[in-house]
């Protein structure tokens, strides 16, 4: 998983929160010969569309904005 990689480069993963029912999304790029691109994306649903406030979450944000 991508967070175990964060944590071995010793990236802070407090704030990482997972959603069982929603996949990581995907985006599918193509490049024309003409250098034109097109994009497709795969979002069935994705984790990006259920974001909600993860428990914790509100204490590692408050705590970065007033620099604790």
């Amino acid at each position: 998983m991508l967070v175990n990689i964060l944590k071995v480069n010793s990236v802070n993963t407090d704030g990482v929160c997972f959603d069982q029912d929603a996949m990581t999304a995907l985006a599918f790029m193509t490049l024309k010969m003409n250098g034109e691109s097109e994009f497709m994306f795969y979002r069935n649903p994705s984790a990006n569309t259920t974001l909600y406030i993860c428990q914790g979450i509100s204490r590692l944000v408050y705590e970065e904005l007033i620099g604790l």
